[in-house]
């Protein structure tokens, strides 16, 4: 097997992995080198940790039609950094911040360099009502110095040891795409 194809099927496995477990996703290499990496976290909680570097990752009205749940993504940015973007609203993510996402809209990441994030599944309903008694926006990140980053933070981490949650260990495959 080639280099490119075995890049090609490493990919392709990954974004299986996605789909498997964070729902319908597109994905396109980006930059010069990928990798990544996904696994369930959080016991009853509905929640993943993705490791990823060099790729776009996002949902058309296509993946949106096939996915069926209309909830919310709260996404924690561990460490590194990414861009996000829904309903015309761009933000830059670094380690700390937290995004809030609506399923049922199309939405991209975009991750250029290493970053590792946390991505908590919550409840349509619940979302809404909040929504509707704060100033949160889609796509619009919550700074990690801010009050509810912070308290959304801690909820999580304390909810989850620690050390299961954030580890900065090497993905399970890593991929180097030509310049």
């Amino acid at each position: 097997m080639s280099s490119c194809a075995r890049e090609t099927s490493d990919f392709d496995k990954w974004i299986s992995n996605i789909n498997e477990i964070c729902g319908p996703f597109l994905a396109n290499p980006v930059g010069g080198e990928f990798s990544g990496s996904v696994e369930k976290v959080g016991g009853s909680l509905d929640m993943s940790r993705v490791n990823i570097q060099g790729a776009d990752l996002y949902r058309t009205p296509k993946e949106i039609r096939k996915s069926g749940i209309p909830d919310f993504f709260c996404v924690f940015q561990i460490w590194g950094r990414s861009l996000v973007e829904q309903v015309g609203n761009r933000s830059s993510l670094t380690s700390g911040d937290v995004v809030l996402v609506d399923s049922t809209l199309p939405f991209r990441f975009s991750y250029q360099e290493p970053s590792q994030q946390i991505s908590l599944i919550l409840p349509r309903q619940i979302i809404e009502r909040v929504l509707h008694l704060s100033k949160v926006e889609l796509g619009v990140k919550i700074p990690a110095n801010s009050h509810i980053a912070r308290f959304a933070s801690k909820l999580v981490i304390e909810r989850h040891c620690m050390r299961t949650l954030i580890r900065r260990k090497e993905p399970r495959f890593s991929i180097r795409w030509p310049h």
